[in-house]
């Protein structure tokens, strides 16, 4: 996957040099960034090259029911609102059920959620027991998604990255980190302690620093900007509408003993 190219030689040269990560190895990824920080849109175009290149099988739940999203409704893969509760539900199922069954032949998983931090506050004044539920649960898939199958990832979309955001611990089990946008003084200590960082330097929309598993130091990102979002849309729609459901996977597994059908 890539998450990005090199700001310094875009910036400095005029070339793109890709940042990869393999999400098979590191299937997290944490993306920070205020409102207007390209967070979103840097989600579609990590989205649409997923899918494209067929690495994983990509389900999103949309809590704040974002309208740069609203091509996708009406697909099995998006879920809005109050229906993102049950896709992270469902979702949850799908990962014990490929807990329990020995090395299901399944592609790799990964669940983006936007918008946590909104998410858990709405859940709060609801049913505070039942946040703290969906807090634990994407904590399990956190600590334990990657060693599963073929991998069952999270992608984490929110504007801070707090501490309170997380269940313990399970904010240390990301291994791609993407801050986009202007980054607090609070932000680098919380996501980059210890990186040689320019505490200066404030970025534009799409612009930022990624840390991944397995690399050295933290790298300062550009992703592209795609202006003809509702074609970017047409093609992500187009792949997910391709995909099964979450409730067709549950079913192909259970069905056939932990050997599912589909795989990327």
């Amino acid at each position: 996957m890539v998450l990005g190219y090199s700001l310094v030689d875009w910036e400095e040269y005029g070339i793109k040099t890709a940042i990869h990560t393999d999400i098979c190895k590191n299937p997290h990824s944490l993306i920070t960034g205020k409102s207007g920080s390209g967070k979103s849109q840097s989600f579609l175009w990590y989205a649409y090259h997923i899918l494209q290149e067929q690495e994983s099988i990509l389900y999103l739940a949309d809590f704040k029911a974002g309208k740069e999203y609203a091509p996708l409704k009406g697909c099995s893969a998006y879920s809005c609102a109050d229906n993102a509760v049950s896709m992270i539900y469902d979702y949850y199922k799908l990962y014990t059920e490929m807990r329990q069954h020995q090395n299901p032949e399944i592609g790799h998983v990964t669940l983006a959620i936007e918008e946590w931090f909104g998410f858990l506050c709405f859940m709060e004044s609801i049913d505070k027991k039942q946040k703290n539920d969906l807090m634990a649960k994407v904590g399990e898939i956190l600590a334990l998604g990657r060693g599963i199958g073929n991998g069952i990832g999270i992608f984490l979309l929110v504007q801070r990255a707090d501490s309170s955001n997380f269940s313990a611990g399970s904010r240390e089990q990301f291994q791609n980190l993407l801050c986009f946008g202007r980054l607090s003084r609070e932000q680098r200590l919380m996501l980059f302690a210890g990186e040689d960082l320019d505490n200066t330097r404030n970025y534009k929309t799409g612009q930022g620093i990624t840390l991944i598993d397995g690399q050295e130091g933290a790298t300062e990102i550009i992703v592209p900007w795609i202006p003809e979002q509702d074609i970017l849309l047409k093609r992500i729609r187009n792949y997910m509408d391709k995909q099964p459901s979450l409730q067709e996977l549950l079913h192909q597994i259970q069905s056939t003993g932990g050997v599912a059908e589909h795989k990327p």
